[in-house]
Parts: structure tokens; C-alpha cells; sequence
């Protein structure tokens, strides 16, 4: 069988390629994505040559989103044609896409459409035992993706543009052509008249990476003379190791901090700024994987950390937010708003308040050798009973307005304020059960008393509060 020139180029540059990154064992079963495409074709040409020498299954598979009318369908056409004459597994997927279909969400339709591709995929892989999934990109495109994450303020991990192999998910994906250029392509299609299809949207510039395409590079290359796919393909090469080695080193870090719901500053303090930052990333990662995370975001959010004090939100997308509370970071994600809660309350009795968490216990007694201490352990309160005698007490949640004077602080203080002063964090502050008289703020169980009901030398009998479960008391104890 003879090979020409530009073919065997493009076999040695995917079979080099695919070594080089141990993309392929034998016995895989490769799936490789077919648009019909000038790329994917070429693709699909050079992975069966190669499949009975390395020893991988090849399979295809196409989606036809139905945008483009009749020019979807013949891409359809030529893509089943194409694995037919080969005799490849094909599998393919309709999903008609409709106009409004895509604003759901904030999806934009580039987006919608990779979200079908992958769930396609990723089924066909479950139901096929498929274990790679070959992706055409090459080095024109990987310029592209480095531009297009430049410009979207990413960092090393954006910069470093796709990988050869990556995971998605369950799948497992590799990118045998991203050290190919686009005219190699071509220069084998055009030179052994392979046929392929071009979809005309690519020449459109409502896309963002496709004006990076159609105006940037060219802009570049006709200024400048610079054609920058080599020089950012081997950038994005190097970022791509070192930050492998990060990521590692990373992880160990992480692992051994034993992190769960939250990240705390204190925990990040004893590291260098630049680990700090991929720590927050890593976390940030894990809780919302579907988040594209600009360096900025993760500036803010260590920046506001460092800080230490009040709370800054940070919006990561649509409903979901980093809150940042007093060195502490979380994900807040839609929640129902939460309903206050108000319940009576009687001496000598335990009081279950499912809202908060908490348990309060209730029990009177004398005075005796009560030392007059009204708050110093944490979790309990000892209030002066003769002064509560005859209200109307609840345990409630706090309301807009309430005020009361702690004890230990001079005057009157807004209840937010004190919350504020005491840094209880702002999603907490809704849990803090609070013993009232109407309006009128009597004591935060285990935490502390207003001035006028603490136990004093003229205190006949003494009501003390235990608090159980949810231990919001500590932040007044710090």
C-alpha cells in the first residue's frame, strides 16, 4: 500500500504522539468523535492505519444537532460513509436543538451542544466498553484555546491550553493530533482529494473563538509576522508539566489538611501564597466542578481570607457563590429561604428547636453558692428566674431590629452588630436561638444575658439554660 509523504507525516506525528503520552494500550476501544470535519476525518484515516499495529478497536460516533439544516445531514452522511467504507462501528446520536433550547440555564449553544456531545459519549462508552475517546484538536487550535483562556484572565492551568489526555468525567479522552498543524491537515485532504465537510458557521464571527480565529491570528501574523500556534503550543506544553507537578504536590497538601465543608485560613496561613492560591482552587474544584475559575476569582477569594474579618461573596455562577466569612470559605448554593421559628417557652422543661439543631434545657433552682458568673462556660447561661416571672418568654430566630444589652458592654447594641463584633458568620446568624419577652431580647442561650437579667447578690433563685447540638455559642467565647 503506498503512503504518501503528508499521510505517513501525520501518521508519525499521532503515532510519536501517542507514545510520548502513553495514550493507548493494546486491547483499548477507542471512540473517536467524527463531525465530518477536515480534522476528524484526517484523524479517522490516521487511527486505522494505526489500530491493527497498536492493537486498539476503533469506533465512531457523530451528533447531528439539526442546526444547519440540510448541511447538518450531509455531515451526518459523509461521517457514516466515511466509517461504513471501513467497516467501523458507527453511533450516532439526533438532537435537534431548537432556538430557545439553549438560553436555559445561561447555556450558551456552543455549550449546550459539548454537554450532548459528552452525555453521547459518555453512554456510548458505558454501553460499548469503550475506553478512550480521540478528539481531533490540533496545534491551531490549542493556540486558539490558550488565546481564548489569556483573554478570559486565566491562570497556569488555562494557559497551559487542553492536554493530550484528559478526563472528562467517566471518560477518559486523548488528543493525538495537538502537535499537527492545520495546513499539515490539509496539505494531506487537499493533496490525496479526501473529502470532507466545512461547516460555514466556523467563518462566522458572533463566536468569540472564532474571531480570535478569522481576526486575532491573522491580525498577528500579518503585524507582526508571527505565526504563534508553535510558540504557544510549546508554551502550553511547559505550563502543562510544571503545573502536573503542582498539582501533585497540591493534592498531598490538601489531603493531609483533611478539608471538608470548609477552608479555613488558619489552615492556609503556613503556606506560600502561590500554594494558597491552588489549595482554594482545589477546593473550589471539588465542591463545583462545572465552574470555569478565573484568576481573579481566586485572587479575591484569598485575598478576602487573608483578611479575616466580615463577609464577601463571590459569584462563581448562576446561584452559587463562595462565601467568605472571617477567614472561612464555603460554596452557598440555592437553598429554600429559611422560616424563622418561635416556640413557647416553660421553666423546668427541654426545649427541641429542629431549625437551629439545638436542644435547651431549662431547669430552676436557688441561688446558693452561685458565684454570680452569668455566662463563663460555654454552652450554658444562668439567668436571675425572679426577674422573668409573669412574661411571655419564646425562644425564637432573630428579627430585623432586635437589640439588647450584653452583658459585660455598656448601653443598648443592635443584635446584627453584636453578631458582626462577635463574628458569627452571616449563614449561622439565622440559627442563634434567642430567648425573648416579645421584642424585648432577654439572652443568646450558652452565649450571653442582658445586663438586666444577669444573676446578681440580690438573685433569689436562678434559671439555668444548657444548650446541646449546634455549638453557635463559641463564637461569643472566642
Amino acid at each position: 500500500m503506498h503512503i504518501s509523504k503528508n499521510f505517513y507525516r501525520l501518521i508519525k506525528e499521532a503515532e510519536n504522539s501517542i507514545l510520548a503520552h502513553s495514550m493507548l494500550e493494546k486491547g483499548d476501544r477507542v471512540l473517536l468523535g467524527l463531525s465530518g470535519g477536515p480534522d476528524s476525518i484526517a484523524l479517522f484515516k490516521v487511527l486505522s492505519h494505526l489500530s491493527g499495529k497498536m492493537g486498539f478497536a476503533l469506533l465512531a460516533a457523530h451528533v447531528n444537532y439539526g442546526l444547519r439544516g440540510e448541511d447538518s445531514d450531509l455531515d451526518e452522511a459523509l461521517a457514516l460513509q466515511t466509517a461504513a467504507g471501513a467497516g467501523i462501528p458507527f453511533f450516532l446520536k439526533k438532537a435537534a436543538i431548537r432556538g430557545d433550547s439553549f438560553s436555559r440555564e445561561g447555556e450558551s449553544l456552543q455549550a449546550l451542544a459539548r454537554k450532548i456531545r459528552f452525555d453521547f459519549f459518555a453512554a456510548t462508552a458505558q454501553k460499548e466498553g469503550i475506553t478512550k475517546v480521540a478528539l481531533a484538536h490540533n496545534k491551531n487550535d490549542q493556540a486558539e484555546t490558550i488565546i481564548y483562556n489569556f483573554l478570559r484572565g486565566s491562570g497556569p492551568r488555562g494557559l497551559r491550553g487542553m492536554t493530550p489526555v484528559s478526563k472528562v468525567g467517566p471518560l477518559t479522552l486523548i488528543r493525538p493530533f495537538l502537535g499537527v498543524t492545520r495546513s499539515g491537515i490539509m496539505a494531506y485532504l487537499d493533496g490525496e482529494g479526501v473529502f470532507y465537510r466545512i461547516d460555514r458557521t466556523n467563518g462566522e464571527n458572533k463566536y468569540f473563538r472564532n474571531r480570535i480565529r478569522n481576526r486575532l491570528l491573522p491580525f498577528i501574523k500579518k503585524e507582526f509576522g508571527l505565526d504563534v500556534s508553535g510558540s504557544l503550543s510549546g508554551m502550553g506544553e511547559v505550563l502543562g508539566e510544571e503545573n502536573n507537578y503542582l498539582e501533585e504536590m497540591v493534592k498531598a497538601i490538601y489531603n493531609n489538611l483533611n478539608i471538608r465543608d470548609v477552608l479555613d485560613w488558619v489552615d492556609l496561613e503556613p503556606y506560600p501564597e502561590a500554594l494558597r492560591r491552588r489549595i482554594i482552587y482545589e477546593f473550589l474544584c471539588l465542591r463545583c466542578p462545572d465552574v470555569y475559575l478565573t484568576a481573579g476569582k481566586i485572587l479575591s477569594s484569598s485575598g478576602c481570607m487573608r483578611k479575616g474579618r466580615g463577609t464577601s461573596l463571590i459569584d462563581l455562577k448562576e446561584a452559587v457563590r463562595a462565601r467568605i466569612s472571617y477567614g472561612r470559605l464555603s460554596i452557598e448554593k440555592p437553598a429554600a429561604a429559611k422560616k424563622g421559628f418561635s416556640y413557647s417557652f416553660t421553666p423546668e422543661a427541654t426545649h427541641c428547636i429542629k431549625e437551629a439543631g439545638v436542644e435547651i434545657s431549662a431547669e430552676v433552682a436557688e441561688k446558693g453558692a452561685f458565684d454570680g458568673s452569668s455566662y463563663k462556660d460555654p454552652g450554658e447561661s444562668f439567668l436571675d428566674y425572679g426577674r422573668l416571672r409573669g412574661r411571655a418568654l419564646v425562644l425564637r430566630s432573630r428579627k430585623p431590629g432586635d437589640r439588647f444589652s450584653p452583658y459585660g458592654i455598656k448601653g443598648v447594641k443592635k443584635l446584627k452588630e453584636f453578631f458582626i463584633d462577635c463574628k458569627v458568620p452571616a449563614g449561622t446568624r439565622d440559627d442563634v436561638p434567642l430567648l425573648c419577652d416579645g421584642d424585648r431580647v432577654i439572652c443568646i442561650p450558652g452565649a450571653r444575658t442582658d445586663n438586666d437579667f444577669i444573676v446578681t447578690e440580690n438573685t433569689a433563685e436562678i434559671l439555668k439554660l444548657t444548650v446541646k447540638g449546634n455549638k453557635y455559642y463559641e463564637f461569643f467565647h472566642k
